[in-house]
């Protein structure tokens, strides 16, 4: 089953923001995989534009058991 997911969060302070937008993918009840694609918004000296090094693409595999 795919599920898209978003996650914004934002500075109330100055107005940055940092935005992940993805799917998640279960190729079983145990084993699913996230793709994700992290944005910052934001001067380097803004409270959250300071993660600007964390923007990117990430891929995350979940294994329960």
């Amino acid at each position: 089953k795919l599920t898209p997911n978003y996650l914004g969060i934002i500075s109330l302070h100055d107005g940055s923001m940092i935005n992940s937008v993805g799917a998640s993918y279960d190729f079983t009840d145990d084993f699913s995989v996230t793709f994700s694609y992290v944005s910052v918004l934001g001067e380097q000296t803004s409270k959250l534009g300071q993660m600007g090094s964390a923007e990117g693409l990430y891929l995350v595999g979940e294994w329960s058991f």
